[in-house]
């Protein structure tokens, strides 16, 4: 997955994940707002409905957990769920949908 990912994503802004142990992994990929699919301002979930604004991050990692922490842009988010990517039985990342964390609201 590491030579594929560095290929697709090898254009897209630098992050970093910090773990629950504190390891920094250094990515790349893209943080996208998600809409809410209905007007009432959540997004159903497996937990239950997440408030907005949710955020996206489609990149090059290879592991990440929910509670860990993303850093791009000058922005901090924690990662609230982990997805993986793939195309058939390719690996190509993970997805990863996560809140804006208060120390960073105001911008």
């Amino acid at each position: 997955m590491k030579k594929i990912a560095k290929e697709l994503y090898r254009q897209l802004e630098q992050a970093v994940l910090t773990r629950a142990d504190g390891t920094q992994i250094p990515c790349r990929g893209l943080v996208a707002r998600q809409k809410a699919p209905d007007h009432a301002g959540a997004l159903p979930h497996e937990a239950g409905c997440l408030c907005q604004p949710l955020y996206v991050f489609t990149g090059g990692l290879e592991e990440a957990s929910p509670g860990d922490r993303l850093e791009q842009g000058g922005a901090a988010y924690t990662v609230l769920n982990v997805e993986p990517l793939a195309l058939g039985s390719l690996s190509l990342g993970l997805r990863l949908v996560m809140e804006r964390r208060l120390d960073d609201a105001g911008s």
